[in-house]
């Protein structure tokens, strides 16, 4: 199974509308298609609600790029009320303007994960994380809009997979992590259907398994990856494939600690703050055991030398963190040891499947990201037995 044609159809008639009739944001309600269609009516709508007397004048885009989302970053002049008032004049935003990727996120249904983090969970972490001004998703259109404030404005440096990470820097990661793992581990809310649009990382990847479809694309993905993907494991395809699935239901096991699970933190997602804090963006949503994001990070953002050389250090600092946070069950550090080489296989997948995709899938990354993070993944797989460690 794919992205079905019904979704396609619809997804591509509101865009075709969209063009079509003009349509621009005026309301709170409304949500719009791209930075370049926000009116300083809607804009003064979303952003001057309590200050009084305050209006956007104008607004235009300053410079963005396209992935799986539009993100730009937008200059806003505000009438003499807003300016007295200090509103934000320099704003960074992720909208679903073109069809490819806005299907693609319409079916693998993240937009509602991602807008429901910032508007109900974001508040109760104190940790150094981007903070949406206003977040909405309309499911009919699969339209989305974030707005952030440009936090690149402010002195902050987004990181690549090129980017040296210190053990300073890693020890941060690890605390931060800690930091949205021990808030809600073992939250009711994250199993009881208190957060409608949060679904745990099985159901998550089963998704993508039939909407992309990421099985198929991804063997693609493990051939064009040659020879960065290792030897070993590109030898059994099929079986790393059924080890990876294996980790994922590992992940979910309820007799494990459950808790908030970010699923996508690759040194691209974090930020160095001018004041040398890392931080972390990019939210999207599910809930699991902790070491799928734990293991996803660490492997990704470490050269292989340093990984193996700080890993069960930084191991501990996690396990400490979580003390220190409150958790009661931390889990012993030869089962976290066990856990954390046990979840090397997201990592992996999700940086093969974008070599893999198809001429009508968005390109989400450059080709030598992903080749970078398949070969330090796969050589953590390799050296970690990460096999074995799920069973085969």
């Amino acid at each position: 199974m794919s992205i079905s044609s019904l979704l396609a159809l619809r997804i591509g008639g509101w865009i075709a509308w969209e063009k079509l009739s003009g349509y621009r944001a005026k309301y709170i309600s409304d949500v719009p298609q791209s930075a370049e269609t926000m009116t300083p009516r809607w804009l003064t709508a979303v952003l001057c609600n309590g200050v009084p007397g305050a209006e956007v004048v104008s607004v235009k885009t300053t410079g963005g790029s396209d992935g799986t989302t539009a993100r730009r970053a937008i200059s806003l002049t505000y009438n003499a009320a807003g300016m007295a008032a200090g509103m934000p004049a320099k704003l960074f935003t992720k909208c679903t303007p073109h069809f490819r990727s806005r299907l693609q996120q319409a079916a693998i249904t993240k937009p509602p994960c991602e807008v429901g983090f910032y508007n109900e969970i974001r508040q109760e972490l104190v940790i150094e994380a981007t903070d949406a001004l206003f977040a909405a998703y309309e499911p009919r259109s699969g339209r989305t809009v974030m707005i952030f404030h440009d936090i690149a404005a402010k002195g902050v440096r987004f990181l690549d997979i090129f980017d040296y990470v210190t053990r300073d820097m890693a020890e941060q990661m690890v605390r931060t992590m800690a930091g949205y793992h021990g808030k809600m581990w073992r939250d009711p809310r994250l199993t009881n259907g208190h957060y409608p649009w949060l679904r745990s990382v099985l159901a998550y990847q089963r998704l993508l398994n039939d909407a992309l479809p990421y099985e198929a694309r991804s063997y693609v993905g493990m051939q064009r990856a040659h020879p960065h993907f290792p030897a070993e494991l590109a030898a059994r395809p099929n079986d790393v494939w059924r080890a990876h699935m294996r980790s994922v239901e590992i992940c979910c096991d309820p007799t494990v600690p459950q808790t908030l699970i970010h699923w996508d933190v690759h040194i691209g997602n974090w930020y160095l703050t001018a004041d040398g804090k890392m931080g972390l963006t990019d939210w999207n949503m599910n809930s699991g055991n902790w070491a799928t994001d734990y293991s996803y990070a660490i492997v990704t953002a470490l050269t292989p030398q340093d990984r193996a050389a700080w890993e069960r250090d930084l191991l501990a600092l996690y396990l400490e963190e979580l003390k220190a946070k409150g958790v009661i069950d931390v889990p012993r550090f030869d089962d976290a040891w066990l856990a954390y080489r046990q979840q090397m296989f997201h990592a992996l997948f999700y940086w093969t499947f974008p070599l893999g995709i198809g001429s009508l899938q968005p390109r989400m990354q450059l080709p030598e990201i992903s080749l970078r993070n398949v070969e330090r993944s796969g050589q953590a797989i390799v050296e970690l037995d990460s096999m074995a460690a799920v069973g085969f």
